[in-house]
């Protein structure tokens, strides 16, 4: 029997960059080209993932990032939205476009490489309607890429009592301040 009511609401708030994979036998050295077994282009980014997941199994997912207005975003925005993500652009880079992530997996290994800008030169701050945009989540997802952004996200989602959940995938300054706002 389907849950009576809407789909839980999850907000993600992060970095989503536009990933260009590209599968092969082996990463290739300085100086060298070689040609990919697969590729594909699609959103990313910790934040994007886990909204994507969220999506896939069931709930609204919502996205605050900064993507800007570029042909990059225009891609990330498209795929997000093809995948049930709802894409809030928090702060629109002006003159600036999207990270683009540039990763190679080793297919017989299964590791990868990855280069990107991340959230670099973007400085966003939260809007205005921050707290409307996280009204009824029944979880917040944090992965520190735009740390003022997270900042307040952080602190709007524990004065409402919703869980907050951190993705540490590497260390950043501003983790000393979204760890008190993570519970259970």
């Amino acid at each position: 029997m389907a849950p009576e009511g809407p789909a839980p609401l999850g907000v993600f708030v992060g970095l989503a960059t536009l990933a260009v994979i590209q599968r092969a036998d082996r990463v290739p050295g300085p100086t060298e080209k070689i040609t990919a077994s697969w590729q594909a282009c699609a959103a990313g980014g910790p934040a994007a993932n886990a909204a994507v997941v969220f999506a896939a199994l069931g709930g609204r997912a919502r996205l605050l990032t900064a993507i800007g207005s570029g042909p990059a975003a225009g891609i990330i925005r498209e795929d997000l939205e093809r995948h049930g993500v709802e894409v809030v652009d928090a702060g629109p880079v002006s003159g600036a476009d999207a990270a683009i992530s540039s990763v190679i997996v080793n297919t017989l290994t299964g590791e990868r490489s990855v280069v990107t800008r991340d959230a670099a030169g973007h400085d966003v701050g939260a809007p205005e309607d921050l707290d409307r945009l996280l009204d009824g989540a029944v979880v917040v997802l944090l992965d520190g890429h735009h740390p003022r952004l997270a900042a307040a996200a952080g602190r709007s989602a524990a004065g409402q009592q919703v869980p907050v959940v951190l993705d540490a995938g590497r260390w950043r300054p501003v983790w000393d301040e979204l760890l008190p706002a993570a519970r259970a």
